[in-house]
């Protein structure tokens, strides 16, 4: 399994969204979004779940059947 700084980078590459989007979408501030990828800080579990599920969506669509 991927460490979740390189999910939160794939799905930043993915959807071609700077943090502040990201942020926006999980509803947190985007310093935040920047500490998780640097490895300074972790999300809380629901962020992290949200994280999780973007990230599969996207693994899915980057990896047709």
């Amino acid at each position: 399994m991927e460490d979740l700084n390189t999910m939160i980078k794939f799905i930043l590459n993915q959807k071609d969204w700077e943090q502040k989007r990201l942020a926006k979408y999980l509803n947190v501030a985007p310093s935040q979004v920047s500490r998780w990828i640097n490895g300074k800080t972790v999300p809380r579990f629901d962020v992290t779940r949200k994280i999780l599920e973007k990230y599969n969506e996207l693994q899915q669509v980057a990896r047709p059947a």
